[in-house]
Protein backbone atom coordinates (compact mmCIF):
# COMPACT_ATOMS: atom_id res chain seq x y z
CA UNK A 1 0.00 0.00 0.00
CA UNK A 2 1.19 3.47 -0.73
CA UNK A 3 1.17 5.86 1.92
CA UNK A 4 2.64 9.97 2.29
CA UNK A 5 4.72 10.69 5.16
CA UNK A 6 6.36 13.37 7.01
CA UNK A 7 9.71 12.88 6.46
CA UNK A 8 9.86 10.70 3.66
CA UNK A 9 7.59 11.03 1.19
CA UNK A 10 5.27 8.79 -0.48
CA UNK A 11 6.10 5.27 0.49
CA UNK A 12 4.83 2.10 -0.17
CA UNK A 13 4.57 -0.06 2.71
CA UNK A 14 3.70 -3.60 3.31
CA UNK A 15 0.59 -4.42 5.74
CA UNK A 16 2.39 -6.76 8.03
CA UNK A 17 4.88 -3.99 8.83
CA UNK A 18 1.92 -2.00 10.05
CA UNK A 19 2.24 -1.48 13.70
CA UNK A 20 -1.94 -1.34 15.17
CA UNK A 21 -2.67 0.13 18.56
CA UNK A 22 -6.37 -1.01 18.89
CA UNK A 23 -6.98 2.37 21.39
CA UNK A 24 -4.89 5.12 19.30
CA UNK A 25 -1.92 6.28 21.55
CA UNK A 26 -2.71 9.23 23.81
CA UNK A 27 -4.04 12.53 22.94
CA UNK A 28 -4.13 10.38 19.75
CA UNK A 29 -6.89 8.12 19.94
CA UNK A 30 -7.92 7.95 16.09
CA UNK A 31 -4.79 7.71 15.48
CA UNK A 32 -5.02 3.62 15.23
CA UNK A 33 -2.27 2.41 12.90
CA UNK A 34 1.84 3.36 12.32
CA UNK A 35 4.87 2.90 10.38
CA UNK A 36 8.16 2.53 12.25
CA UNK A 37 10.74 3.92 9.41
CA UNK A 38 14.06 4.94 9.80
CA UNK A 39 15.23 8.23 10.98
CA UNK A 40 18.63 8.15 10.15
CA UNK A 41 21.11 4.98 9.77
CA UNK A 42 23.58 4.84 12.51
CA UNK A 43 21.58 6.83 14.91
CA UNK A 44 19.24 4.62 17.86
CA UNK A 45 16.14 6.67 16.66
CA UNK A 46 13.29 6.01 13.94
CA UNK A 47 10.22 7.49 13.22
CA UNK A 48 6.71 5.90 13.98
CA UNK A 49 4.57 7.40 11.20
CA UNK A 50 0.99 7.53 11.30
CA UNK A 51 -0.83 5.35 7.92
CA UNK A 52 -3.68 7.83 8.17
CA UNK A 53 -2.09 10.90 8.43
CA UNK A 54 1.46 12.06 6.61
CA UNK A 55 1.89 15.22 9.01
CA UNK A 56 1.62 13.09 11.91
CA UNK A 57 5.04 11.42 12.90
CA UNK A 58 6.83 10.60 16.25
CA UNK A 59 10.49 10.52 16.72
CA UNK A 60 11.10 7.91 18.93
CA UNK A 61 14.11 5.72 20.37
CA UNK A 62 14.66 2.32 19.97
Amino acid sequence: MNIQTKYHGELVVQQEDIVTFPNGIPAFEDETKFINLPLQNGTPFSILQSVRTPTLAFVIGE
